[in-house]
């Protein structure tokens, strides 16, 4: 199965975004520093990291088997 991890994946934009992924047959992977919103239901995410980019070593085996995508890009 494909990855997808979407930094800043808590807001608006994060959640159509995991909505498409999770479409498209991606496991959905967000990460944001925010505590999990209500917008994040687990029919779209399967996975939450509460951590910051910053932090390399948070991310560091999700990065490797991934795509990325960042959600405050798209804003």
């Amino acid at each position: 199965m494909k990855k997808a991890l979407i930094t800043g994946g808590a807001g608006y934009i994060g959640h159509h975004l995991q909505k498409e992924l999770k479409k498209q047959g991606y496991y959905v992977i967000v990460m944001d520093m925010k505590p999990r919103s209500k917008l994040m239901s687990d029919k779209y995410v399967d996975q939450y990291l509460q951590a910051d980019i910053r932090s390399y070593d948070h991310i560091r085996n999700e990065i490797k088997y991934s795509t990325m995508f960042d959600g405050e890009a798209f804003s």
